[in-house]
């Protein structure tokens, strides 16, 4: 019976191989024995230049190439970020943009958080999820205002809620702070009440260089909730109701309007003949 050969040593036909293989002009690739670092261990990939049963000897750059998926202080390769977090009312958008605000801050980073003017309902000067996270914030009633603001306060991490109640210029606004090196997290209903998409949501889903996709719980049948229902004194409001109408979560006490979360079966938008009806026109 053969005996396996000695650690570190090589077969005939290893030898012959390699002999072959520098007879072409070829570099004799390099054995590792298993102690190396595994970020360092080359690669078999076959190349447009090998022949049936031949391979050419690459790195992996996706192995110590890769990068993360949020920027981090002081990386040489830090650039802008555009962050986009979307869903219904009630998934959590307000909640996760504090949190990756508190975040920035502990890792020393300057932050500004800017909010529409039209939402009042955690009162000025602050943003505040459901759970009652609040934030500091400034108010501003039009995207072209943004820059300034920015300017006064020369932040890393700019935080935007309710981006969709913002004018198409939001879209540009934020594609330039983020060739300015600045990281940009946004939150905004990605359908208005009919589950049409809302406002500049469409092109901020396009520029953002991420997109995390939020779901709430539906009120009726506890699904996954992926609509906005609005209510007019507690029945479905009609599809030909205001876009934009500021309203809370299941408060018909203190306003004609109230929203709730709902699933697409459960969602109820009287009068409505299509999903993107003149959103396409």
């Amino acid at each position: 019976m053969a005996s396996a050969p000695a650690p570190g040593s090589r077969s005939k036909r290893s030898l012959r191989e390699a002999a072959s293989g520098a007879a072409r002009g070829q570099a004799e690739p390099t054995l590792l024995t298993g102690r190396e670092d595994r970020a360092a261990r080359p690669v078999p990939h076959p190349g447009p230049s090998t022949r049936p049963g031949e391979a050419v000897i690459r790195y992996d750059r996706r192995v110590h190439d890769s990068r993360p998926v949020e920027p981090r202080p002081g990386d040489p390769r830090l650039t802008g970020w555009i962050t986009l977090l979307c869903g219904p009312m009630a998934s959590g958008k307000t909640e996760e943009l504090i949190r990756l605000l508190r975040r920035a801050e502990i890792a020393g980073r300057r932050v500004l958080v800017l909010d529409h003017a039209i939402d009042t309902r955690a009162g000025r000067g602050r943003i505040e999820s459901r759970s009652g996270v609040a934030f500091a914030s400034r108010a501003v009633a039009e995207s072209a205002a943004i820059p300034g603001v920015v300017a006064e306060t020369e932040p890393d991490v700019i935080g935007i809620e309710e981006a969709e109640f913002f004018d198409d210029g939001i879209v540009d606004v934020v594609d330039r702070l983020a060739d300015e090196g600045r990281q940009v997290i946004l939150t905004g209903l990605d359908r208005d009440f009919r589950g049409w998409p809302f406002g500049p949501m469409p092109r901020l889903l396009t520029v953002a260089d991420e997109v995390v996709k939020l779901t709430a719980i539906c009120v009726r049948c506890k699904g996954i909730a992926t609509r906005t229902q609005r209510l007019i004194n507690g029945r479905p409001a009609p599809a030909d109701s205001p876009t934009i109408v500021v309203g809370g979560l299941n408060d018909p006490d203190e306003k004609p309007e109230s929203y709730e979360a709902r699933c697409r079966s459960c969602h109820e938008v009287p009068g409505l003949d299509s999903l993107f009806g003149p959103w396409l026109a």
